[in-house]
């Protein structure tokens, strides 16, 4: 009997949206995943500063040891985009560029500890994704906590 790995949802959707990437650890897992499926796919990222660690998330991408769709490369240009600045400013719009389809496949926030920022997500964020999505997105949140009435 064989078994391969089991791959997260992010590896099968080809636009992931991903909050406050910092030192790039999430963001390594994610085009990970994608990468081990061989359908390619984009992260776009979101961040108040350009911390991203570019060169060490490039290494580990060519480390990875399960690449059955051809040789490990670095970080491409194609596959990860890192959009600076206040995501509440900026992520609204580009959630509505779809055309009335939704612009991600899956949504991963790790950002601001705080409840007002929680809150923004639960309020803006997840409500405009599900108008647009009405069969649901899959979503995962880390440490982000949600403001008390």
């Amino acid at each position: 009997m064989t078994s391969s790995p089991r791959l997260p949802t992010c590896a099968f959707v080809r636009k992931v949206l991903e909050l406050s990437p910092r030192a790039g650890y999430s963001s390594f897992f994610l085009l990970a995943a994608q990468r081990a499926t061989g359908q390619g796919g984009v992260v776009h990222s979101y961040d108040l500063e350009d911390v991203l660690q570019r060169a060490n998330l490039s290494a580990a991408l060519r480390r990875l040891p399960y690449t059955p769709f051809g040789t490990p490369s670095g970080l491409r240009a194609s596959e990860h985009w890192l959009h600076v600045g206040d995501a509440r400013l900026t992520l609204p719009e580009r959630l509505d560029a779809g055309g009335g389809a939704p612009s991600f496949g899956y949504l991963f926030f790790d950002s601001a500890h705080t409840g007002p920022f929680g809150a923004w997500i639960g309020s803006e964020l997840l409500l405009r994704q599900a108008a647009l999505a009405p069969r649901g997105t899959p979503a995962s949140i880390h440490d982000v906590f949600r403001a008390r009435p």
